[in-house]
């Protein structure tokens, strides 16, 4: 599964929402007047906090996968990244300004309790669409995405959408999407072949992004 998201994504099917995530690491950092200190929160290879850290922003890496870890730390440095869990974050109270949750599980007082007071709160989650052309070829009746609710310790600030669609020609990159994601483990072998046998298909990316701070 490390490996399909690994190549899935080095081939950029997701850089729309990496550019996404820039965008908004610029804002913080203008609204903050500072470069900023951040954590990727099950941020598993590090793929998305790769490409925001420079000389002005320093980002961390936690996962539960000592797998992905270790892929992580490829890009990073090992002393940026850590094998934790969401719910018990290995950092210090008030040392972060910005949270990236993007697809992971989290515990809302965990990260209310390492963010600075002025810290942000970046939420990824994905839309009903989202792999639509994917679900409706392994199940008749796909489930919808749910995402959970956040609790009162923060104040959002905004929503925004990230919406496109990206071609996958390949069977190789069909199958990395398949076996990335949870759909893997829960399709029987002629669903999965049925996938696998399409002819080029127009995949939908959709994503709600939304950014809270610590409620006052």
């Amino acid at each position: 599964m490390l490996q399909a998201r690994r190549d899935f994504l080095n081939a950029g099917f997701y850089k729309p929402l990496q550019d996404a995530l820039v965008q908004i690491q610029s804002e913080v950092r203008a609204a903050l007047g500072r470069g900023i200190t951040a954590l990727d929160m099950g941020g598993g290879d590090g793929y998305f906090s790769a490409a925001l850290t420079d000389d002005q922003h320093r980002w961390f890496v936690s996962d539960i996968s000592k797998d992905a870890v270790r892929l992580a730390a490829g890009r990073f440095g090992v002393a940026q990244c850590s094998v934790a869990s969401s719910f018990k974050l290995p950092l210090a109270d008030n040392s972060v300004d910005l949270v990236l949750r993007n697809f992971a599980p989290s515990s809302e007082p965990e990260v209310a309790r390492v963010l600075r007071r002025d810290g942000f709160y970046c939420v990824v989650t994905p839309n009903d669409d989202h792999l639509i052309e994917l679900r409706r070829c392994l199940y008749q009746q796909p489930k919808s995405h749910t995402a959970g609710a956040i609790e009162g310790l923060f104040q959002p600030l905004w929503t925004r959408q990230v919406s496109y669609s990206f071609d996958l020609t390949s069977k190789d990159h069909r199958q990395a999407l398949l076996a990335m994601t949870p759909m893997a483990w829960r399709a029987n072998l002629e669903q999965k072949q049925r996938w696998l046998d399409a002819e080029a298909v127009s995949v939908t990316a959709n994503f709600t992004l939304a950014l809270y701070q610590v409620a006052a």
